[in-house]
């Protein structure tokens, strides 16, 4: 056989060869979802909706409610994560703002962050990894407030998550431009563990809604690899998830927790 018959069949087996694994990859890469459910702690009997998930969720626990610790203490002794949901100052909810217990505001010292973020991680109990806001559109886009609790987080060795509750989000849950979450850019300027929130999944509170968003989060993960999504603690959330799971599963998603997603 001559050479250029020999290294004609050469580069036919390595553009095969190139194709299947290329192939091989498309199927095999999957885009990640990490589900971050808020507002845990008001009872117990919701979780064991959610845990019929049976995939991986973390769970954003309220501190100063009638089951905080408790429902904490049952996550983390389950197949499940949780981290700390710090109530922080809202700019146009007023009444909320008033009467959320714990809540860490525009204005306050260091000192006084301090205080309420240790009082927080006290009273929700067991092992607390990392923390996400609760409300918060006002003190997260303060940067004299983040800089004080960012701080406390990088001594206290705490991820930070960027709800993202100050940036437009539309009717659908979609948050316009979430990479732009200017707490998430302030803790990757402090070098804190962080990543920010892409989508709330149940503005509207019906499980039809819900499962329309949460199947809407396939293509959008697809587009960006990976992806946080914010549900809350209620049953038709539990539920929807439950409902879209295979389908979702069937479509190439990983469902992994939010410190896999860390920058």
């Amino acid at each position: 056989m001559c050479f250029y018959c020999r290294m004609r069949i050469f580069l036919i087996i390595i553009i095969i060869s190139l194709i299947t694994l290329t192939n091989s990859f498309s199927q095999n890469s999957k885009a990640k979802i990490a589900i971050l459910i808020d507002d845990v702690g008001a009872r117990t009997s919701t979780l064991t909706t959610f845990f019929q998930f049976n995939e991986k969720i973390t769970f954003a626990v309220l501190p100063f409610l009638a089951k905080s610790k408790e429902c904490n203490k049952i996550i983390q002794n389950s197949d499940y994560k949780s981290i700390l949901h710090m109530p922080m100052e809202s700019k146009n909810n007023k009444t909320l703002n008033e009467r959320t217990k714990g809540m860490i505001k525009t204005g306050m010292s260091k000192q006084q962050i301090d205080l309420l973020l240790d009082s927080a991680i006290v009273n929700i109990g067991e092992k607390v990894d990392g923390f996400n806001n609760h409300i918060g559109s006002k003190f997260t886009s303060n940067a004299q407030s983040m800089f004080y609790l960012l701080s406390l987080a990088k001594q206290k060795e705490l991820f930070f998550i960027d709800s993202n509750t100050y940036n437009r989000i539309g009717e659908d849950g979609v948050i316009s431009n979430p990479e732009m979450a200017f707490s998430y850019k302030y803790a990757r300027g402090l070098g804190i563990k962080t990543s920010f929130n892409s989508l709330f999944i149940d503005n509207l509170n019906t499980l039809e809604n819900v499962e329309k968003v949460l199947l809407s989060a396939i293509d959008l993960a697809k587009e960006k690899g990976e992806l946080i999504i914010i549900g809350h603690y209620r049953k038709n959330t539990a539920n929807a998830l439950n409902n879209v799971k295979n389908k979702m599963l069937a479509a190439g998603i990983e469902f992994v927790f939010v410190d896999e997603l860390l920058e």
